[in-house]
């Protein structure tokens, strides 16, 4: 085939492709638009899945306003705010969801602690570490997990008194904290969790203390001082 027509040929389809992904993105572009505009809508159900559109269109032009949502009436839509907000990357809406870790709500408090991880808040530290003391257990381990996930080495000491939480799965959730965080000022308090009721804790116990480097021969003796 002559080179000429080739060459034509080529430049069509060139055409033609950048013509139809021009097409596609303004598609996309009058889409996201109509969405967010149903980000004010009347109905709760509209709200939440414009929500989850923008998100998934990952449009952080509608931040700000999804960031209004997180004072929605609607439970569901406020839940999904957050999530969408933290899973974007919206580190400008730290604040605002700093404010929810006081929410009424155990599960608005334990999704925003997840968020503000997720966001690497390290200004959130301080409220962060006053949900250790939260009334609901999800509330406190989520709150462990968000301070492993911070590195938050300031939070050793409020941690470490979780090691005697009256729920187990808050107590392994600290041990394994203790261990991530290379907590070697809580090992005698590790120690004594050798001889725990709940098997599970003991085994946490015993791996955390060999990741913090305490010999074996050590952990043994420990095991018989009951």
């Amino acid at each position: 085939m002559n080179r000429t027509i080739l060459v034509l040929i080529g430049i069509s389809c060139a055409v033609i492709t950048a013509t139809g992904i021009m097409w596609y993105n303004n598609l996309v572009i009058s889409e996201i638009m109509v969405t967010r505009q149903q980000l004010y809508d009347k109905d709760p159900d509209m709200r939440l899945n414009a929500i989850n559109k923008l998100f998934r269109f990952g449009d952080k032009a509608s931040i700000p306003e999804i960031t209004k949502l997180l004072q929605d009436k609607d439970l569901w839509v406020r839940k999904t705010a957050i999530c969408a907000l933290g899973w974007i990357g919206a580190k400008e809406s730290i604040p605002e969801i700093t404010k929810l870790l006081q929410d009424k709500y155990e599960i608005i408090r334990v999704l925003s602690v997840d968020a503000l991880a997720r966001l690497n808040a390290k200004k959130a530290i301080p409220e962060i570490i006053r949900l250790l003391q939260d009334n609901e257990q999800r509330v406190r381990t989520e709150a462990v997990h968000a301070l492993i996930d911070l590195n938050a080495k300031e939070a050793i000491p409020d941690i470490t008194k979780l090691l005697h939480d009256d729920e187990w799965g808050v107590r392994w959730s600290t041990i394994e904290a203790l261990g991530y965080l290379n907590a070697k000022e809580a090992i005698s308090e590790i120690k004594k969790l050798l001889n725990d009721r709940n098997e599970h804790i003991r085994k946490q116990a015993e791996e955390t203390l060999r990741k913090l480097g305490v010999p074996a021969e050590e952990i043994e003796k420990a095991k018989e001082e009951k």
